[in-house]
């Protein structure tokens, strides 16, 4: 995948000219507190991704609601990035150009769920203080 599409992307975010499908905007509304479309694509464009790394790339799927099968050269483009909102925590976004209208669709916008309900917000920072927090109150071994 080269930097083009990402570019295209996040230029038709700044121009707000991208379509977001309804599963990304009720996940932006619940993990971002991103309400609308705007400012979804203002969060995008205003750097609230931070270390954005390129996950994969893959062909499109055809929704099971949706009759015709897609074209199958529609490639989604995948990124893992970390949100800023609600503490720090590795979150998710893919795309894809609409062959048809030729807009770019955002597919997904969330944050990965917390790996365990102690700890949500993961930050390879903070793991590493949670790791010497639990070795300290751990009784030792001679006192059990």
């Amino acid at each position: 995948m080269s930097l083009s599409e990402l570019e295209e992307f996040l230029q038709a975010c700044a121009e707000q000219a991208i379509y977001i499908e309804t599963t990304p905007l009720e996940d932006a509304a619940r993990d971002f507190n991103l309400y609308t479309a705007e400012d979804v694509m203002a969060f995008i464009v205003n750097l609230g991704l931070s270390e954005l790394t390129e996950k994969n790339c893959y062909p499109l799927e055809k929704p099971r609601w949706r009759p015709p099968p897609p074209p199958p050269d529609i490639s989604v483009y995948a990124y893992n990035f970390w949100a800023s909102k609600k503490g720090v925590r590795k979150s998710y976004l893919a795309f894809y150009r609409n062959p048809v209208t030729t807009f770019w669709t955002l597919k997904s916008f969330k944050m990965d769920p917390p790996p365990d309900g102690n700890f949500p917000f993961r930050d390879p920072r903070l793991l590493e203080l949670r790791e010497k927090l639990l070795l300290q109150q751990k009784p030792d071994e001679e006192e059990i």
